[in-house]
């Protein structure tokens, strides 16, 4: 509940045309974060990289590097129809595909029309700041009987370091994974 109109600290007497004006207004939210959807590192290559560190986290990561691409050398492919043990990749804890909060608005106002009978106005705001969540970035090989792709191509005309700029590995597409902001209002009648 705000803290103005009857009952209240501040205008706590309102009544009339003012009461109804500034009585009964409530505001909800929820904020959401979290770190993202962990990835998982293809394991049909070895990732020997001393040029970074062994580490797949770029050094300035962007929507065009999530995960390193610099370096095609330091992706061997394993040769296929072969008798040889595959390297398992474990899972890493820092390599997560990209995430930024989100949060929704609810503004409610009860009119009083009759001692039983109230009208309820209620306005809503889902990803309020339209902020928007692009999804993990490109693991897979556009082509399997290819060896994996590493370079990303960059596509004309779109900034550099924008979702979408590039495709290929550890690059990541402009497909928005998240609504974009959406606005609804409702009249309700309580008897």
């Amino acid at each position: 509940d705000l803290p103005f109109g009857r009952g209240r600290p501040i205008a706590g007497a309102a009544s009339g045309w003012l009461g109804q004006i500034i009585n009964n207004w409530t505001v909800d939210w929820i904020f959401q974060n979290a770190t993202g959807t962990p990835l998982q590192p293809r394991n049909d290559f070895a990732y020997n990289c001393p040029q970074n560190n062994n580490s797949y986290m770029p050094a300035h990561r962007s929507f065009s590097e999530w995960i390193y691409n610099e370096t095609p050398s330091c992706y061997t492919a394993l040769p296929t129809n072969t008798w040889i043990p595959r390297p398992i990749v474990t899972r890493q804890s820092t390599l997560r595909a990209p995430y930024r909060p989100q949060a929704t608005f609810a503004l409610q106002k009860q009119f009083d029309i009759r001692e039983s009978t109230k009208l309820q106005f209620r306005a809503e705001a889902f990803n309020a700041f339209n902020t928007p969540i692009f999804g993990g970035p490109n693991t897979a090989n556009t082509d399997p009987s290819q060896p994996i792709v590493i370079n990303p191509n960059n596509i004309p005309g779109i900034q550099p370091g924008t979702p979408g700029y590039c495709t290929g590995y550890g690059c990541i597409g402009s497909t928005q994974q998240n609504f974009p902001r959406q606005l609804q209002m409702s009249l309700k009648v309580v008897f």
